[in-house]
């Protein structure tokens, strides 16, 4: 286990700098994923963690020891890359203990770790073969496992479950993260899917431009969204965004004609926002009632857990979510017709002009 201490990052690619000085603590045995849109930095982040990419500026520790010096084998680090990296002359078995053979491990020890990873990575029986006469999926899944066996102080992945299929992702995904807690071991995830980084992080360091966006608990990122990017990149489907003018009369709170339920102590008087609501946080009726906007229906999609509703209010288009079973709603609406919402109190956040969040008191 191993704390990861990162001070004044900095990198440039000639005279463009594309990890601006950045700072970031990683506490011993913490799963944290870098997720951001292409182009955020993440994975030159993790290269430079790693050893792979020069840094023109700071310094990375693994428990208080400088390391930002050291050769990448040297890091007590192993990373699982995007792209397979594998022997091709070599079978499974053999591509995943290398690095363990190459250390002098004993022959009982590479069994067992071998025989665990294979059980975990569904690879069973495929220990024979070569890369060549593997899938895809299957090839990422050996470059994992030759991670994996080494059992490092610090695991880095690079997008390793892009190359898979959704319902194996789905279950590496889950066994992943097992392995981490079941070996304690710090692991630093890179990925552009939300929907990985919501499942599997202990914190999420959210990227954009090089820039740390905001770091917290996936829960702590979806329900507190530092900024208008933040908001906007959690959340699938993605947050409702509504810009207009505000007017606050006592205890009303009225954005563009939509009425926002609660009493906001602290909130400006007046003045030009963006709205932010996430689609699962409406109450939903069939007639209007108090504090309801009539929203035109565009289209409607059924996911088999949800019914998501796409349409539009005076202030602007709307995505609305339904459960799909318990609600009277969900078997009468489509297309053209029309039916009423109102945001609940807790879900809906304010954004200034500069796309920060005015918080709610």
């Amino acid at each position: 286990m191993a704390d990861v201490t990162i001070q004044g990052f900095q990198k440039f690619y000639g005279s463009v700098e594309v990890i601006p000085p950045l700072d970031l603590e990683i506490r011993t045995g913490e799963f944290v994923v870098l997720v951001g849109p292409s182009g955020s930095g993440k994975s030159t982040l993790l290269r430079m963690i790693a050893g792979l990419e020069k840094i023109d500026a700071g310094t990375v520790s693994i428990d208080g020891e400088d390391i930002t010096g050291r050769d990448p084998g040297d890091r007590d680090m192993a990373m699982v890359f995007q792209s397979y990296a594998l022997y091709p002359h070599m079978t499974v078995a053999e591509n995943m203990t290398f690095a363990l053979r190459m250390r002098g491990t004993g022959d009982a020890v590479i069994r067992e770790r071998l025989t665990e990873a294979l059980r975990m990575l569904s690879l069973e029986g495929y220990e024979n073969r070569k890369p060549a006469q593997l899938s895809g999926g299957q090839r990422q899944r050996v470059a994992m496992g030759r991670a994996i066996v080494r059992q490092p102080r610090v695991f880095l992945f690079d997008e390793p479950l892009s190359n898979l299929d959704a319902k194996l992702r789905a279950r590496t995904r889950l066994e992943l993260r097992e392995l981490h807690d079941r070996l304690g071991a710090t692991s630093i995830f890179v990925t552009h899917d939300q929907i990985e980084a919501m499942t599997m992080a202990d914190r999420i360091v959210l990227l954009d431009h090089g820039r740390i966006q905001q770091i917290g608990s996936p829960r702590e990122i979806y329900e507190e969204p530092r900024n208008r990017f933040v908001a906007s990149f959690i959340g699938s489907p993605e947050i409702n965004l509504l810009e207009g003018s505000l007017h606050v009369d006592g205890d009303t709170i009225i954005f563009n004609g939509l009425t926002l339920p609660g009493r906001k102590a602290e909130m400006p008087t007046g003045g030009e926002y963006t709205l932010g609501i996430r689609p699962e946080a409406f109450d939903v009726s069939a007639e209007p009632l108090a504090g309801t906007a009539p929203l035109a229906i565009r289209a409607v999609e059924y996911t088999g857990s949800d019914v998501f509703v796409f349409g539009t209010i005076d202030a602007g288009p709307l995505t609305v979510k339904l459960p799909a079973e318990g609600h009277s709603l969900r078997d009468g609406i489509g297309a053209g017709t029309i039916i009423h919402v109102r945001p609940r109190a807790e879900g809906w956040h304010l954004f200034d002009r500069s796309g920060q969040r005015v918080v709610k008191t």
